[in-house]
Order: C-alpha cells, then sequence, then structure tokens
C-alpha cells in the first residue's frame, strides 16, 4: 500500500514537470515576434444602430424622466420628515407617501402607454414606406449596374 501511494505521488510529481518544461518551451518571449498591445480607441464610435428618435417620443421619455425625479425627490423629502415626526405624523407620512406613489404609478402608466401607442404609429409608418424606400434603392442599384459604375 505505500509501496503504490510513493508511486502514484512519483507519477504525479513527474507529470507536474513535464508540463511545466512544455509550458515554459511554448512561451514566446522575443519581443520583435510578439504582436503590439492593440490601444483602444479615444473616441467612441458613431453609433449606427441608434435611429433618430421623434421629437414627441423625445418629449414623453423626457416627461416620464421628469416624473420620476420628482417623486423621488418628494419621496426623499417626506423621507426626511419621518426622523423627528411622532407616531400621528409618521402615519400621515406614510399614508402620503402611498398616496404619493398611486399617483405616480398611475402617471408613469399612462404615459407608458403613450409612448407604446405612439411607437405602434410609428411602427405602422415605417412598415407603410418601408417596401418604397427598397423599391427606390433597388432602383438606383439597377441605374448604377447598366451604366456600368
Amino acid at each position: 500500500m505505500k509501496n503504490r501511494m510513493i508511486l502514484v505521488i512519483g507519477g504525479l510529481l513527474s507529470l507536474a514537470l513535464v508540463s511545466g518544461v512544455v509550458q515554459a518551451q511554448t512561451v514566446n518571449n522575443d519581443p520583435s515576434t510578439t504582436t503590439p498591445a492593440v490601444e483602444p480607441p479615444t473616441t467612441a464610435p458613431p453609433n449606427f444602430a441608434r435611429p433618430n428618435v421623434p421629437d414627441d417620443v423625445k418629449a414623453l421619455i423626457k416627461s416620464l424622466q421628469d416624473a420620476r425625479n420628482q417623486f423621488l425627490a418628494q419621496k426623499k423629502a417626506e423621507l426626511a420628515k419621518l426622523k423627528g415626526a411622532t407616531q400621528e405624523q409618521r402615519a400621515a407620512i406614510r399614508e402620503a407617501l402611498q398616496a404619493s406613489r398611486d399617483a405616480f404609478l398611475e402617471n408613469q402608466q399612462n404615459m407608458r402607454e403613450q409612448l407604446r401607442t405612439r411607437l405602434e404609429e410609428l411602427r405602422k409608418e415605417f412598415a407603410a414606406n418601408h417596401q418604397k424606400l427598397v423599391d427606390e434603392i433597388k432602383a438606383k442599384v439597377e441605374d448604377r449596374a447598366r451604366k456600368g459604375n
């Protein structure tokens, strides 16, 4: 049993030594053959994936953000009042916070629905104009092919 254990440990050590030698032989430390590090770009590439957003959609998004910021500021002010308040005042503040939250969520839901409606209109508009644009591009390509450009 002891001999077998020594044999297994010796085998593992020899494998470790062989793998270390193989690794040492595959490392290339010659600076003339290594590739230089790639410098990251200093400016952000243009975002071709993001289309131009219509002004009315931007306005809806801005109003959602403004409503959120207003709600958070109001919540922060109410929570600050909780610190020095009595039990009755705390209950009133909590009720006011809940009412404010409910109104905010209802407002957000209405604005989201407006946004969904507008986006659906834009999708329909795009679908209607899509084939016209494809046909125009095909005609331009065919004209260039006929002219030899």
